[in-house]
């Protein structure tokens, strides 16, 4: 039975109770591997056709087990995403290790911006044989960090400069210590968009605040 988690330091509630979300970009891998491709040390890169989360899904391979190897995102999920922030990237994982974790903390997530300045998520997911679906808040929380996971924390300037100018995201697919294959799949890239009733309230608003200037300077 498929797991569903929310990884820590990065509490998402619907994003916001006066937001919903709208994709930016998703992939099933039902039809291809759209794209992806598995990088820095990884091997047996492949599509199958069923097994996945559900339908097809993507896998790859250590080359030696000590490499720590990721999924790269193709050109949909690159570009201006400034609209992600306070969106969401949603995936799922499994792998078919029993061996420990990695000992060592790595990042989870990478996202590079044209600008030159990487972002890197941590949290705490532990791939399983079974399919685990992950859910983490792109927003100025404390839990993303620049350059390094020991580095300062994001501020929201961080995410509009590199989220302008999306160029590198990246999701690990090294968890374990041994030799492992893990497998990808309903990658979902969200933004937040306010509710139609928020937006409308804020736009009334805008409009009596220009009413109340306007007749200030009559």
């Amino acid at each position: 039975m498929k797991a569903r988690h929310i990884l820590a330091g990065s509490i998402l509630t619907a994003v916001a109770s006066s937001s919903f979300a709208v994709t930016l970009a998703s992939s099933t891998f039902d039809a291809s591997t759209e794209g992806w491709k598995a990088v820095n040390g990884a091997s047996h890169f492949e599509r199958l056709l069923d097994g996945g989360d559900p339908g097809g899904f993507i896998q790859a391979k250590d080359v030696n087990g000590e490499t720590l190897w990721f999924f790269a995102a193709p050109s949909a999920y690159l570009g201006d995403k400034s609209a992600a922030y306070g969106g969401s990237l949603s995936f799922a994982l499994k792998s078919d290790s029993t061996s420990p974790p990695l000992a060592t903390t790595y990042a989870d997530i990478h996202l590079l911006g044209a600008n030159g300045v990487r972002l890197v998520f941590t949290g705490d997911a532990v791939p399983t044989g079974g399919w685990t679906s992950y859910t983490v808040a792109l927003v100025a929380d404390g839990s993303w960090k620049v350059d390094s996971v020991n580095g300062p924390n994001a501020t929201a300037a961080d995410f509009a400069g590199v989220l302008a100018n999306l160029e590198t995201l990246r999701i690990r697919g090294d968890y374990k210590q041994a030799v492992e294959t893990t497998g990808l799949d309903s990658v979902v890239l969200t933004a937040a968009v306010p509710e139609p009733a928020t937006a409308a309230m804020a736009l009334a608003g805008l409009a009596l605040l220009a009413g109340i200037a306007r007749r200030r300077q009559a």
